[in-house]
């Protein structure tokens, strides 16, 4: 076989050999010529596609359709290339942008709901050391977690006893923020019981959890208004006695 093209005007004739260096070598040339111009490709290429907008458009649709594994594949390859400059941009943005980037936020939850308890549910369980470890240093360092998790804790233990579910937040059935309940608490502080003697009192219900019967008691019971900084040794004395009992 013999391949006859036309080069400068003149019949060529190559046999396949022939015909395979002079194509490499043609490759060859153009690639050299691409990298040596690679802002004038850039520029006419943007002319061109700035005077077809449209048609370029459906042309990307085409080939996105008619190549969804090549798509998708060069889409991750471009991702995992640019993965840290997107993420510096997109951070930067968010910092600009502060209450859309909130707004975008609490709509990607809400439309992805399910989708987010599972990746916090992963996300937990494989990262239960550290978890611990940030809780523990922040009950050491902050009092009002470490009031809210012995209001958990208490709560729990004291459904756990009765056979109650929990059907609610902790601080829904304390009925007032962490805040209002640290301030409350802070109407009860003398000079021997404040947050930096946090760890030799308690917090008490003074009518205990235990009283209770029924679960609308015992979230009656819950409620800030029976809550009280109490010493360790005196609520362990009281245990479940009701007030007038300790008269």
């Amino acid at each position: 076989m013999i391949f006859a093209f036309v080069k400068r005007g003149k019949e060529v004739w190559k046999t396949p050999e022939d015909f395979e260096v002079y194509l490499e070598k043609s490759r060859e040339a153009v690639r050299k010529y691409d990298a040596a111009n690679q802002d004038k490709r850039i520029a006419a290429r943007k002319v061109r596609y700035d005077a077809n907008p449209e048609k370029n458009r459906e042309a990307a649709r085409k080939y996105r359709a008619d190549n969804p594994e090549k798509t998708l594949e060069r889409s991750r390859a471009g991702h995992e290339k640019f993965r840290e400059r997107e993420r510096a941009q997109a951070n930067q943005w968010n910092k600009n942008n502060p209450e859309k980037h909130r707004d975008n936020f609490n709509r990607w939850k809400a439309e992805n709901a399910e989708r987010m308890r599972e990746h916090n549910r992963n996300w937990a369980r494989n990262n239960r050391g550290k978890i611990n470890a940030q809780r523990r240093e922040k009950h050491a360092t902050d009092p009002k977690f470490a009031m809210a998790m012995r209001c958990r804790s208490r709560l729990g233990s004291a459904l756990k006893a009765k056979g109650f579910k929990k059907g609610s937040k902790t601080a829904d059935m304390i009925g007032c923020t962490w805040e209002q309940l640290c301030a409350h608490l802070e109407t009860f502080f003398t000079d021997s019981i404040n947050w930096d003697t946090r760890s030799t009192w308690h917090i008490d219900h003074i009518i205990p959890l235990a009283s209770a019967k029924t679960m609308e008691e015992l979230m009656e019971l819950a409620k800030w208004t029976n809550l009280q900084p109490l010493f360790g040794p005196d609520n362990f004395a009281k245990g479940d006695k009701m007030p007038h009992e300790l008269k």
